[in-house]
């Protein structure tokens, strides 16, 4: 048996929403996995990441998929996996979070679709270390996470119409481990009340369609202003497409990727204007206006 799991990239945090907001974006991942009935496991790739992504026991597809049979209870059939990456890795777009994701809603299928949705985030977010990009991944759409003991749950927030997520994705890796490791180990209450704030003022903005309120509420103190020096141009590419015409723009979970949020007759130009900053520094860069998705991870059987 054959399952192919579809699924799309994520943009996390959204400024002040630290490991808490996420968005699905329209740029998919696909991933074949035959069910051998045969001991062992294989993986090949195409596409993004495909020179330098594990082939063995640390292959995130991989772990998903035996973090779904030892939860059931039943033995590993063997697998042969196959992805076609469109996800940059390590660009801060969830590509972590699609594999992981992928491994797990293939096996559910193959299982038969015996997983809920809180199984699911919980095997998710247990391998990947956090819930806000695979929660998105999940389920589509905008989605706050938060934890209550022994539970991680999720809320899918309303958008309202007229919004455009535009990407830019400067040639610059930035692992998540590296990313985690430049925060500080607390912050001041002057920070954490600023977040807040913000935070609430990002769900009113967006699901109020308030778009002019983004630039202020996408400001964050918690996380960007240690982050910024792993991607140099961040600060003036921000600046520029704010001036381009973007509403808010902040780091795309923890980076490289800007994400910018814009209408849609301004997508174009605001993502020029952010690949010009890196290019101008002497980095590669490329821009995407990706739909916001409301529909997560989906399944076929081949």
């Amino acid at each position: 048996m054959k399952v192919k799991a579809i699924v799309p990239a994520t943009a996390a945090n959204l400024g002040p929403g630290f490991d808490c907001f996420g968005l699905a974006l329209g740029l998919y991942n696909e991933v074949t996995v035959e069910f051998t009935g045969r001991p062992g496991f294989s993986v090949s790739f195409s596409g993004e990441g495909s020179s330098f992504l594990p082939h063995d026991q640390r292959n995130l597809i991989y772990r998903g998929l035996v973090e779904v049979f030892e939860w059931l209870g039943e033995p590993h059939p063997g697998f042969r996996i196959s992805a076609l990456n469109r996800i940059p890795v390590s660009r801060g777009l969830g590509s972590s979070a699609a594999a992981i994701v992928a491994g797990i809603v293939a096996a559910d299928r193959f299982l038969g679709q015996r997983l809920s949705a809180p199984n699911k985030l919980a095997l998710a977010a247990g391998i990947e270390g956090h819930p806000d990009n695979v929660a998105p991944a999940l389920f589509g759409g905008l989605v706050l996470t938060y934890s209550v003991p022994d539970e991680t749950r999720w809320e899918q927030l309303f958008i309202g119409p007229g919004l455009v997520p535009v990407v830019c994705i400067p040639d610059l890796y930035v692992p998540t481990a590296k990313a985690r490791a430049v925060l500080p180990g607390s912050v001041s209450y002057t920070s954490a009340v600023h977040n807040l704030a913000r935070s609430a003022l990002l769900v009113h903005a967006l699901s109020s369609g308030r778009y002019e309120l983004l630039g202020e509420a996408m400001a964050d103190a918690l996380h960007q202003p240690f982050r910024a020096r792993l991607v140099p141009g961040f600060v003036e590419a921000k600046s520029a497409a704010l001036e381009a015409g973007a509403f808010g723009a902040s780091l795309s979970g923890s980076g490289s990727t800007i994400l910018a949020l814009t209408s849609p007759e301004k997508a174009e130009v605001v993502g020029r204007a952010m690949v010009a900053v890196f290019r101008h520094r002497g980095t590669e860069a490329r821009a995407l206006a990706l739909p916001v998705v409301t529909e997560g991870a989906r399944t076929e059987v081949l």
